[in-house]
């Protein structure tokens, strides 16, 4: 298990595209939430071990965490997976290991699978870590695309909503879109 100011250049292929580029982020100065990254590699009984990991005292006990799937070809140049995975969003402590375990479930499911074919990827990159944060009150979220995902226009394209951005990502609703030039 790693914290996003733990992550370096060589734990990319094993904390996933999601959690480097917070890690990244964070280390360049941005306001991202700290968070504990179960890497790709985690094994079942590492996974029972991270409500224990040192991370969660410095965290106050009723605190809500987003449980993140950070798979290992997320956020590539090429491949974004937006939506494909699961994350759980408001999850108590006591329920961590279970929303862990279904995060990284979502690597086998049909939609994966069809996400995968359909960009030519192999099934070793299916593997996905699980990035956890504690939530953080949301006026706005939002998606930046750097190509239209429309068009394919090399252009900045923020779609946003008020509040959590649950239905945005699972299409739920018709996001305000700004371009940016």
């Amino acid at each position: 298990m790693k914290t996003l100011d733990d992550i370096t250049d060589a734990d990319r292929s094993r904390v996933g595209g999601k959690a480097y580029n917070c890690a990244l982020l964070k280390h360049a100065g941005f306001p991202v939430p700290d968070g504990i990254v179960v890497p790709a590699d985690a094994t079942a009984a590492d996974i029972a071990e991270l409500p224990q990991h040192r991370w969660f005292r410095a965290v106050p006990g009723d605190t809500l965490f987003a449980v993140r799937s950070s798979g290992v070809a997320e956020d590539s140049a090429g491949d974004s997976f937006a939506g494909v995975h699961d994350t759980e969003l408001n999850v108590e402590r006591a329920h961590l290991v279970e929303a862990v375990l279904k995060c990284r479930r979502s690597a086998d499911t049909e939609q994966s699978r069809a996400y995968r074919a359909a960009r030519h990827l192999s099934h070793d990159e299916a593997r996905i870590a699980v990035f956890v944060q504690g939530m953080v009150p949301a006026l706005r979220s939002g998606v930046a695309f750097t190509v239209n995902p429309v068009t394919g226009a090399d252009e900045v394209v923020v779609n946003s909503i008020a509040g959590l951005g649950e239905a945005l990502v699972s299409g739920h609703v018709n996001p305000d879109q700004e371009r940016l030039a």
